[in-house]
């Protein structure tokens, strides 16, 4: 998938941005039931700030790449991988003496379980997943067990580099069921 925005075709210059997905999913037969492998890669391209080269990009967060939850890396919440901003429980507001400048410090232990996330201008997703039947009931249960690893990241910044050891690999198993409103499934 190609998309982009510019002020030529009526986006406002500081919400620019060329966006590059690819996603491809293959089907096999293998051990008895059937192997899917996924693979999604992007990257986003937004307005560079300033004239050197280490100027920040700016890019819709609409546009940005996300990863994790239950359709992409199973092992985080939905959108959760890769950068976030975390909220804190508890702060305080100090002022400086002569001072009309504040200081807000958010306490080491006071991070809370709310999360933002920010999402990143690189992704890369890969999912493998062995499906198979059960014995008991082959036509409304089947059984999985998966592995995904991927990670978002923003190139380019001081610090946010990705390596293979960034890469983060979350294995499970999982159950699945037809129900006669719609298909169930769960995932540990």
């Amino acid at each position: 998938e190609l998309a982009r925005a510019e002020a030529r075709v009526g986006a406002a210059k500081d919400a620019s941005f060329k966006r590059a997905t690819c996603d491809g999913s293959w089907y096999r037969q293998a051990l008895g039931g059937i192997r899917a492998t996924r693979l999604r890669a992007g990257a986003v391209l937004g307005t560079r700030h300033g004239l050197e080269a280490s100027a920040p990009t700016f890019m819709p967060l609409t546009e940005r790449l996300y990863a994790g939850g239950p359709n992409s890396v199973r092992g985080f919440r939905q959108n959760e991988m890769g950068p976030a901003i975390y909220v804190p429980n508890d702060f305080s507001v100090d002022s400086l003496p002569g001072d009309s400048t504040f200081i807000w410090q958010a306490f080491p232990d006071s991070v809370g379980e709310r999360t933002v996330p920010s999402g990143g201008d690189n992704v890369l997703v890969m999912n493998a997943e062995l499906r198979m039947r059960s014995p008991a009931y082959p036509e409304l249960v089947q059984y999985a067990l998966f592995i995904d690893a991927g990670q978002v990241w923003n190139r380019g910044r001081a610090g946010t580099g990705v390596t293979f050891a960034d890469i983060r690999v979350t294995p499970g198993i999982g159950l699945r069921g037809v129900r006669p409103i719609g298909p169930i499934r769960m995932d540990v």
